[in-house]
């Protein structure tokens, strides 16, 4: 490969979910500022970890680090000040090309997959779309119940968002 530090520049939206150190189910997502020669600048990043506080719209430190290697596959480091398990988070990664790579692997503290992604000049999205989730709802702080949703919505003039849903919440199946 031909990959490098470089190949990494500018900013990235990344989303992950596993398990932490004690096995509870995890879901991050933030964003983060590549330098192009191996620093994170900047960021924010979303933690909701069922066993800790959730972390909203942390400020990512510009003290962070990552490496690139010619094969495409990498770290990276970011501290985050109000992480609930530890001041930073370190992943694995391995780049498709500038724009794409996945998130392969995690510290101590986190372990599952997820993706990395070039954050476009316009994040506002426009146009129709699909989604599908699925997960599990806390119910109470010893209890989950399963849920699944499917949906559809339409960016119009304004930012006005238009849709369809259906979910099933532990069987109980509804719409909107």
């Amino acid at each position: 490969g031909a990959f490098s530090k470089s190949d990494l520049n500018g900013t990235y939206v990344f989303s992950a979910s596993g398990t932490d150190s004690e096995g509870v189910p995890y879901a991050m997502a933030g964003t983060l500022t590549a330098n192009g020669s191996g620093g994170i600048t900047s960021g924010a990043i979303d933690i909701n970890d069922l066993q800790e506080t959730p972390v909203a719209n942390a400020t990512v430190n510009n003290n962070g680090t990552y490496n690139v290697g010619a094969d495409g596959r990498g770290t990276i480091t970011i501290g985050v000040p109000s992480n609930p398990l530890s001041g930073n988070i370190s992943f694995d990664f391995v780049l498709q090309d500038s724009s794409h790579g996945l998130i392969t692997g995690f510290d101590d503290n986190y372990s599952g997959s997820g993706t990395i992604d070039s954050q476009a000049s316009s994040p506002t999205p426009t146009g129709s779309y699909a989604f599908s989730l699925s997960g599990d709802e806390v119910v109470s702080s010893s209890s989950l119940a399963s849920l699944a949703t499917v949906g559809n919505f339409t960016v119009g003039a304004s930012n006005a968002i238009s849709g369809l849903i259906d979910f099933n919440i532990n069987g109980v199946s509804g719409s909107g």
